[in-house]
């Protein structure tokens, strides 16, 4: 007879991670109920919120608290993270207890899955797309392949969206699987290393929640904050915030017109759904000689120049944000102000065939790890008297530096073809001081370590100390380096599943 394996597993959120750890586990059996703060519509009256009291994240939503997640938020870029984000620094307390190579093996399986989570059809092999698509343009605008590399970020078209996988799930496994919608995550009670329930805020109510094991995929501002106010001791937790601090930083004059769609800015393949972007890269052996952190680079196809993109690009922002937001005074007057901008927007943003003779330097920098930066008890409490999230995101002024040098570096890779800079912004203190926005990639506030010393996890996400609690979501990242985190939380989240299925399937 068949053997069934009915443990049942408690997840709180309901973003990629739980996505695919749901996929996978009900496949096997495993019953699970998944703890959701939102509904299936975005809330503007939140149940879950944060204050901030450090540097601003300048952009209006970082998180999304309904079904999905913040996949209802994304343009759904997948890029993995690099070899050289997993090597050792000593200078560095600490380091991703992992390889790469334990690491990677996943990639090709999360990104099967995460295609087939976006219906797209006609996909290829990625491993042989730059080959056969990529290799001519790029060689076409590199002109020191010894300074800078690429990396491929890969956009699915249609965008993935979880919020439409778990409701198939639903619909599947309706005995095994149960979402529990405007439930929030209060407080772990735990008892002889063992989180024995979960305290969850349900109307004006507080419930309990029983399973044999939890796992935490709240994201990196509410893990946190669900663990601080369950008591764990440890020095870690809410610590080493991190983001993709983001922005221009000058533009490029071109002597020839290039196309939105071009390898500059999107590129749609043309025997697939795919959409990618180039990332240029600073080659690993010059970063190590520079001491630089893992920034990134976009070149980004300008309409008009870097003053009047910085107005459109908010303008349409600001368009694609106002179902989810409450738009705050500010906003309005923005709007008011630039209201003669708008057609321009809107020239910008849909017409693909235009032709453009700039192009915007743009940065995805990494931020390094620093334990000022933190998540911790807000002295403000929900509807239920508990602590919401208190945010310090800190910034170090070694962090600007860096980005400063990388860019030196980046733009003596385009010397050889007299290629004109101009408006460069990186070179003002102020702008690299007050105007480098979040990419809403927090991360690093329970990171994953080979000790509780440095960190709040193990390699195989389980809380240290407590032997039934696991996490799974950007939180426990070691460092960020300069890649989305979807796909990467996604590989996680795999090697979570099948070492779930090892040590329960005994």
């Amino acid at each position: 007879m068949k053997k069934e394996f009915n443990e049942k597993i408690c997840i709180v959120g309901s973003g990629v991670g739980p996505t695919i750890i749901s996929y996978i586990l009900l496949k096997k059996g495993f019953k699970i109920s998944l703890v959701e703060a939102g509904n299936d519509v975005f809330a503007k009256d939140k149940k879950v919120n944060f204050e901030n009291i450090g540097r601003e994240f300048l952009i209006p939503e970082t998180n999304s608290i309904e079904v999905g997640g913040t996949t209802n938020l994304w343009l759904g870029g997948l890029t993995p993270f690099q070899k050289n984000d997993f090597q050792k620094d000593i200078q560095e307390k600490n380091n991703w207890p992992l390889d790469f190579d334990e690491f990677n093996k996943y990639t090709n399986e999360a990104l099967s899955l995460l295609f087939s989570f976006s219906n797209s059809k006609n996909l290829i092999n990625l491993e042989n797309i730059e080959e056969e698509e990529l290799n001519i343009s790029r060689n076409s605008i590199l002109s020191d392949r010894n300074i800078l590399d690429f990396n491929n970020i890969y956009i699915p078209n249609p965008i993935i969206k979880c919020k439409r996988v778990l409701k198939f799930l639903e619909n599947k496994y309706k005995n095994n699987f149960k979402i529990y919608r405007d439930h929030v995550a209060l407080e772990l009670i735990i008892k002889n290393r063992k989180v024995s329930q979960l305290k969850v805020g349900c109307k004006d109510n507080i419930i309990a929640f029983k399973a044999n094991n939890f796992i935490l995929c709240a994201g990196a501002l509410e893990t946190p904050r669900l663990l601080l106010n369950s008591n764990i001791k440890n020095k870690n937790i809410g610590r080493y915030l991190m983001d993709h601090p983001k922005g221009y930083l000058s533009e490029i004059k071109l002597t020839n017109k290039v196309k939105k769609s071009s390898i500059y800015g999107v590129y749609f393949h043309r025997r697939s759904d795919l959409q990618i972007k180039n990332l240029f890269t600073i080659k690993d052996n010059v970063k190590q000689k520079s001491k630089l952190l893992n920034h990134g680079f976009f070149l980004k196809p300008l309409n008009f120049s870097l003053y009047k993109t910085l107005i459109l690009e908010k303008l349409s922002f600001l368009y694609n944000s106002i179902h989810s937001r409450k738009l705050q005074r500010k906003d309005f007057l923005f709007l008011i102000k630039n209201f003669l901008y708008l057609p321009l927007a809107a020239y910008s943003k849909y017409n693909k065939r235009s032709k453009s003779s700039r192009l915007g330097v743009y940065v995805i920098s990494e931020q390094s790890p620093n334990y000022n930066s933190k998540v911790s008890l807000s002295r403000i409490k929900d509807r239920w008297g508990y602590p919401i999230a208190q945010v310090n995101w800190v910034l170090k002024k070694s962090d600007i530096k860096n980005i400063h040098k990388a860019y030196e570096v980046f733009k003596k890779a385009f010397q050889e073809e007299n290629t004109i800079f101009k408006n460069e912004r990186v070179y003002d203190h102020n702008f690299m001081i007050n105007s480098l926005e979040s990419a809403a990639h927090h991360s690093g506030t329970a990171r994953m370590s080979s000790s509780q010393i440095h960190g709040v996890i193990d390699k195989n996400c389980k809380v240290f100390g407590i032997d039934n609690l696991f996490i799974c979501d950007t939180s426990i990242f070691t460092r960020s380096g300069n890649a989305n985190p979807v796909l990467n939380i996604s590989i996680f989240s795999l090697r979570l599943s099948y070492y779930l299925m090892q040590i329960l399937i005994k």
